[in-house]
């Protein structure tokens, strides 16, 4: 059940939002556009990953910067351009699930620089380990405020039905209601 994943997730007390998507692709296509990126601003994501997130942050005009293991903070934390940071976990396609510890460390380097995290779940639902993926709006990650960080999850995968195009994102209020 979908909502193992947020059982402990009160989106207003956290000052949250939602908003439905026609399907996740196009979320993530028109993520880094949405959020106003642009020339001289750079996306982190993961060097493995599904390839949308780079042609979203090509259509903003930003610039890319793939590295091995996004909760290796050190190797984009030091760069004040980063914008926004792609979180994948489950990872498609390695299955690569993060810690809640990797996730809290990488909501808050991302929030030390300015820099918003988006967490892909598309796939929370299957993780190969037995054990259930954490969101980044779990409280154990962002803590009691979702401010920089939103949450994206496809309904579609966890039901195999792909063609219904059922989406929607979470999170920070001030960036989602826009």
């Amino acid at each position: 059940d979908w909502t193992m994943n947020f059982r402990d997730v009160d989106l207003r007390q956290m000052g949250a939002s939602t908003v439905p998507t026609v399907g996740s692709k196009e979320a993530v296509a028109l993520m880094a556009s949405i959020l106003g990126l642009g020339r001289g601003d750079v996306v982190v994501q993961p060097r493995v990953s599904y390839p949308t997130y780079e042609i979203g942050t090509q259509i903003a005009g930003a610039t890319v910067l793939k590295v091995d293991d996004v909760a290796d903070v050190e190797s984009w934390s030091h760069d004040d351009r980063v914008r926004m940071v792609w979180v994948n976990s489950p990872s498609n396609p390695t299955g690569r699930m993060l810690s809640v510890a990797q996730m809290a460390a990488i909501v808050k380097a991302a929030r030390s620089i300015g820099a918003v995290v988006v967490s892909d779940e598309c796939y929370a639902l299957m993780s190969w380990s037995g054990l259930p993926a954490r969101s980044v709006l779990d409280p154990a990650v962002c803590g009691i405020d979702c401010s920089g960080v939103i949450m994206l999850y496809s309904l579609s995968k966890q039901s195999n039905m792909a063609g219904y195009r059922a989406a929607f994102l979470a999170g920070d209020a001030s960036l989602v209601d826009r």
